[in-house]
């Protein structure tokens, strides 16, 4: 009997009583972990994935008349934010002044660009220094609720110390809609009008309140058994699909596993409206369908296995 898989991509935000007691003090203690963890770089906290490429673009004084190349299969949020500063174009031409570099669901693209590159690679579960900068990119972003499932935050992978001190300066001139956004954020993921609200005015936030610095703590001291988990669900999928359809990167774990539409392989009960578009490889420039297995913390070996039986 063919089974349906129900399914995210990205584990579920988890939310505790705990992250509102016995808070921590600022925000270097999570900078901190990531500059312990990666070697040579600088990190900024900042509230989310797209405030943190808010920030970053500000920080490079572009506006309006810039062009910001930004992939083809960019999600709204990305547009959204990338709007705020800039203008968003697909044509990677000499007029572009930066360019952000989706490393889709973990999986490291290059692109040919002199412009100032942002690596976004928010749902990429990088294991050393070695998985950074793809491109060389000045910043890489990384968002802690797509990779830890933390109930908010983004991290900013500086290679200059001086870039992040920079950041950390302009992120507190302004602080932000504090408290009032914070609490639509957490409304947002049960009311989709609150979520609507709150998506649009995240790129313009800079406040990172303490039970949110508690969430991501808890979060990211599971690294190394998420790390862990994540490579034997690889080399189960590996054993039993071969290599993706894209190639994996070193030292950086996707957050699914895309398989052809076509794969006769895959006995899963899925509706058309389940495929996703990808970019294969480097050098193809047409999308392809694709079915993404999740193998986020949250999704077991055991029912992986026995879903694709």
């Amino acid at each position: 009997m063919v089974k349906k898989f129900d399914f995210d991509i990205w584990p579920k935000a988890k939310m505790s009583v705990s992250d509102f007691v016995g808070l921590r003090s600022s925000h270097r203690i999570i900078e901190d972990f990531f500059e312990q963890r990666y070697d040579g770089v600088s990190a900024v906290l900042m509230p989310s994935g797209r405030s943190a490429l808010h920030l970053i673009l500000k920080s490079l004084g572009l506006s309006r008349p810039d062009q910001i190349w930004i992939p083809q299969f960019s999600s709204h949020c990305v547009i959204n934010t990338v709007g705020y500063v800039g203008t968003p174009v697909r044509d990677l031409s000499g007029d572009v002044k930066a360019a952000v570099c989706f490393h889709q669901w973990g999986f490291p693209k290059k692109i040919p660009t002199s412009a100032t590159v942002i690596e976004d690679s928010v749902d990429s579960l990088i294991t050393s220094s070695a998985g950074l900068f793809p491109n060389d990119g000045r910043f890489e972003v990384l968002s802690l609720t797509k990779i830890f499932g933390a109930i908010a935050g983004g991290i900013i992978l500086c290679q200059n110390k001086g870039d992040a001190e920079e950041l950390r300066r302009a992120r507190v001139s302004k602080g932000g809609p504090g408290w009032p956004h914070f609490a639509l954020g957490l409304l947002g993921r049960f009311n989709a009008t609150s979520h609507a609200y709150w998506s649009t005015v995240e790129p313009l936030n800079r406040y990172t309140p303490l039970p949110m610095i508690n969430s991501i703590w808890t979060a990211i001291q599971s690294m190394d058994r998420i790390i862990e988990d994540r490579r034997k669900k690889i080399a189960y999928l590996q054993k039993t699909f071969g290599a993706p359809i894209a190639p994996l990167g070193e030292s950086r774990l996707p957050v699914c596993w895309p398989v052809d539409l076509e794969d006769n392989r895959l006995m899963v009960n899925l509706p058309r409206s389940a495929a996703r578009f990808m970019l294969p490889a480097r050098g193809e420039d047409e999308l392809r369908q694709v079915f993404l297995i999740p193998i986020n913390h949250q999704v077991s070996l055991s029912l992986i296995e026995t879903v694709l039986r």
